[in-house]
């Protein structure tokens, strides 16, 4: 049985940092393909500050995403432009579920233009009140502020709020613990959010770091994250469909079965070159992501992502269905650099 798998190599790239996930929305149209539930989000060209794609949400609950590992200390942070106010992200421990079912730390844009972090949820009885204000009017709608949210999870927990680089929430020994699952100790998901309604909200340049792993732990400022397809082949050995390797996977959005590459052979492995091209001059790279596209036709297929010929990193099952698995290199390549898929299993 000869098991096809597709996929869409990308690379995003931005400034310092240890980090659990991040995004550019420039490179996918299908929200679901990243995130573990849409909730209301669609990708879209306009309002968006770095490339050519944002994500807005169109209700109060946004996508969410499972954390691939569990940290106690998390920071999340992104461009947020808002016409209304209301919310902005939530912090949890439950995987994937609604906030109605109890959240951790949220974080909104209160009626007088600050910036107000609560335990639980901002509805009903698990809105456990108050755990740390900003100053009123320091939120301007109509454009994009850039706001990091850090939290740990704790009955004596800290957590800090940063907008546009000034730090405007620092309050300690608070209780960040979810009202559903007290012990608990860690997060294990977060959830980007909007004012709800049809206001015009868009997230952009989301990152997500952990916080309890050095050397980067704390807000890294307004981070500009980048996504740019192969340029060219380097090693291949994958069958491609019509044109040769890395110009059938080079889509922006992907394609899917229009274009691709595939293998069903344990150890087949592709290496496509990748530069720095559209990354401003005299930037500091100092993190690279490696985006998968893929899926298994029949049958079962794991596959990883490799850097210069090296052994796969972050070898996936791969489903029925397209998905985009994120690997991420916290010490950059010199560029040009190659990767690419290796079947692992």
């Amino acid at each position: 049985m000869i098991h096809l798998l597709h996929y869409w190599p990308l690379l995003a790239f931005c400034l310092p940092l240890i980090f659990l996930w991040r995004d550019s929305f420039d490179h996918y149209n299908v929200v679901t393909d990243k995130y573990d539930t849409a909730n209301n989000g669609s990708i879209v060209n306009t309002p968006v500050r770095t490339g050519v794609g944002g994500l807005a949400i169109f209700g109060a609950f946004g996508p969410a995403k499972v954390l691939p590992t569990h940290p106690s200390d998390v920071l999340i942070a992104s461009a947020y432009y808002t016409n209304q106010v209301g919310l902005v992200y939530a912090l949890s421990n439950e995987g994937v579920g609604s906030l109605e079912e109890g959240s951790c730390v949220t974080l909104s844009v209160a009626s007088d233009l600050s910036l107000l972090c609560v335990r639980g949820n901002n509805f009903g009885s698990n809105n456990g009140g108050t755990l740390g204000q900003s100053a009123p009017g320091l939120v301007v709608l109509n454009t994009f502020n850039l706001i990091g949210l850090r939290a740990n999870i704790s009955t004596n927990a800290t957590v800090r709020v940063w907008l546009n680089g000034v730090l405007v929430i620092n309050v300690s020994g608070v209780d960040t613990t979810n009202f559903l699952f007290p012990g608990r100790l860690y997060f294990d998901n977060f959830q980007l959010l909007s004012p709800g309604g049809l206001p015009t909200c868009v997230h952009d340049d989301l990152y997500v770091l952990d916080c309890s792993t050095p050397p980067y732990q704390t807000y890294l400022g307004a981070l500009r994250i980048y996504a740019g397809p192969p340029v060219a082949n380097a090693a291949v050995v994958w069958t491609p469909l019509a044109a040769t390797n890395y110009q059938e996977v080079l889509d922006n959005p992907p394609d899917n079965d229009t274009s691709y590459n595939s293998s069903g052979n344990i150890g087949d492995l592709d290496q496509y070159v990748y530069n720095a091209t559209g990354v401003p001059a005299g930037a500091a790279i100092l993190s690279v992501g490696h985006n998968l596209d893929m899926r298994v036709d029949s049958g079962t297929r794991t596959v990883g992502s490799s850097l210069n010929g090296n052994a796969a990193q972050n070898p996936v099952a791969l489903s029925s269905n397209y998905h985009i698995y994120q690997t991420q290199y916290d010490t950059p390549p010199a560029f040009p650099a190659n990767f690419g898929p290796k079947v692992t299993a």
